[in-house]
């Protein structure tokens, strides 16, 4: 008989680690997925990786550039010379952005500002693909902005708002400064 209560309490024993073990388990693996979603971004790329960029203003021009043997060149003008730190910044900006939030089904495109977006973003990588993004309205409450990705009208994300401040250039803020010819003016006093 005293068997039979010792194999029972082993058993119960075994079940009681067994729960233990399947909740700390859940409780892990929860955290990870958490955190996984925490840290869920808008463009899975590092700005070394950007091959192309272009951004358009709403009823603006285009400004367009290409980087060729790791220097960014302006398609608009060869021989532009481009800012090559302002270049990088522009796209370390529009990489790391955040997602805040995920709206699913949108209809109504308009309570977003995406039903005509204040620039279009469009990022080539080294690989050839080619990701689109509409940036919409701002929500300064929370310091982010709307957009939708690659013609997917249906899904609208809360962003980073810095995403629209690293596009928000004009040709001469990308501008490389003129060299100085190293040789002083003569004195006119």
């Amino acid at each position: 008989m005293l068997d039979v209560k010792k194999k029972i309490m082993v058993l119960a024993g075994a079940v009681v680690l067994l729960a233990v073990l399947v909740g700390v388990y859940f409780v892990v693996n929860g955290k990870a997925d958490a955190e996984k979603e925490a840290a869920e971004t808008l463009l899975d790329l590092t700005a070394d990786r950007i091959q192309a960029i272009s951004w358009t203003p709403e009823g603006g021009d285009a400004l367009s550039f290409h980087r060729v043997d790791g220097q960014w060149s302006y398609d608009g003008d060869k021989d532009f010379k481009v800012d090559q730190t302002a270049m990088n910044t522009v796209c370390s900006g529009v990489t790391g952005i955040t997602l805040y939030q995920t709206m699913e089904d949108v209809t109504d495109l308009a309570q977003y500002g995406l039903d005509t977006p204040e620039y279009m973003l469009e990022i080539t990588d080294t690989e050839g693909k080619t990701t689109e993004i509409a940036i919409g309205a701002d929500n300064e409450a929370v310091s982010s902005l709307y957009v939708y990705k690659d013609g997917d009208k249906s899904k609208v994300y809360a962003v980073m708002a810095s995403l629209k401040t690293s596009i928000a250039k004009q040709l001469a803020d990308l501008e490389a400064a003129e060299e100085s010819s190293g040789e002083e003016l003569p004195d006119e006093s």
